[in-house]
């Protein structure tokens, strides 16, 4: 085999695999309850990035294997069949997806917008994908190539059919409240817009859309803060950090809205003599008052050590109630910049603290770990150190 023969064959299979890598991209962000349940949503999105970032990478390699293969630099040009130019597009579409992902929660755009339009490209890129390839790809269009090229077209039309008919059958539920939590912080409650209200366990969240004047039709990931036991409502808490959770902030009771779920794998062990230690900072307390309110309602016994971090008082949440817990349900609060009358602890939480705090409980406790990507980076590291089995380790990533 000549290198033109072996440039041009690995430019075909670049695209073919890159194609492959798009659709498994779709399975990625899908929301499949299945694969939440193997991988978890946190790191399906986070390998969802990567394949991304791999498929991204091979579709450029697509047409310079082409064009070093048949030593043609003209197409690379405009000049070319209409299907070879519907290549060129995706591509540039491609990049525009691309970008707009990079870009969701690192820069001062609507994230609805940059989410919606990483979407809706992404799947425009895979239709002129397919057309393009189908069109250009010779033995693609004969057996037995056909059959897998068929089999991923199948499947991505079966992906985004999928969606829109998850989409189609969410539950209803209506606004009941809106209480105030803590600066900037609040809870809402719903209930169910007839039927039954959605089944969760505790520490587990779902994906919200609101049907009020004003908000983008678009859903947004929330925790359920209430506890699964407590069957009439559903509540989930959020913290006012953006357009959208403002408007939240602001909503009428009775407003209309619509769940999917629920998602996650951080929930509680079914091991129930276990100690449990509990590490939030910030709205991350959300999806361990909902495992801490559950404990209570089923008067578990179990020592459970709960290190909650803020920076100043009136943005802790649930604080009345969490101070009204009772053994074996013990808090201790955190403050990076506390006052003079602050009687807690001062700083960060840190593996110093919960070695000082904790240390008997480290060899056997479960762990649960909730907070800003900072804290959670550290305390890993320090948890780490302290001998926390990483299978007793539990992280709920709110940023990804």
């Amino acid at each position: 085999m000549s290198v033109d023969d072996l440039a041009y064959g690995l430019g075909k299979a670049c695209g073919i695999v890159g194609i492959a890598l798009l659709v498994l991209q779709c399975v990625l962000s899908s929301r499949l309850k299945a694969l939440d349940r193997v991988l978890g949503l946190d790191r399906a999105l986070l390998l969802h990035r990567g394949v991304g970032i791999l498929a991204l990478g091979l579709l450029f390699v697509h047409p310079l294997g082409l064009v070093v293969g048949s030593r043609d630099v003209s197409l690379l040009g405009f000049q070319v069949p209409w299907y070879i130019m519907v290549g060129k597009i995706a591509l540039g579409l491609l990049l525009v997806s691309a970008a707009l992902g990079i870009c969701m929660g690192r820069v001062r755009i609507d994230y609805v917008w940059l989410r919606m339009g990483h979407g809706k490209l992404a799947g425009g890129v895979l239709l002129l994908g397919f057309l393009h390839g189908w069109m250009s790809g010779g033995k693609i269009q004969s057996f037995p190539l056909n059959v897998p090229y068929g089999v991923l077209f199948l499947s991505f039309l079966g992906i985004v059919s999928f969606r829109q008919w998850v989409k189609w059958r969410r539950p209803r539920l209506r606004v009941v409240s809106i209480q105030e939590q803590a600066r900037d912080g609040f809870t809402l409650t719903l209930r169910s817009d007839g039927g039954t209200l959605p089944e969760f366990r505790a520490g587990q969240f779902g994906y919200f859309s609101f049907l009020a004047e004003g908000m983008p039709k678009e859903d947004h990931p929330f925790s359920m803060s209430s506890s699964p036991v407590r069957p009439e409502t559903l509540s989930i808490s959020f913290k006012v950090c953006g357009d959208y959770t403002k408007k939240m902030a602001g909503m009428k009771e009775g407003t209309l809205a619509l769940w999917e779920g629920p998602l996650g794998r951080f929930c509680l062990p079914n091991e129930p003599n276990t100690p449990l230690l509990f590490l939030a900072g910030g709205v991350g307390i959300t999806p361990i008052m909902s495992m801490l309110r559950y404990l209570n309602d089923t008067g578990d016994s179990r020592e459970t050590i709960l290190f909650y971090g803020c920076r100043k008082e009136e943005d802790l949440f649930f604080r009345k109630e969490l101070e009204a817990l009772s053994d074996p349900i013990r808090v201790h609060w955190v403050l990076s910049q506390s006052g003079p009358d602050w009687q807690g602890s001062a700083g960060h939480v840190t593996g110093k603290l919960i070695s000082e705090q904790a240390s008997r409980l480290l060899p056997r406790a479960h762990v649960y770990l909730c907070g800003p990507p900072a804290m959670t980076r550290d305390l890993i590291l320090d948890l780490r150190s302290l001998g926390v089995d990483k299978r007793r380790l539990h992280v709920e990533r709110f940023a990804l």
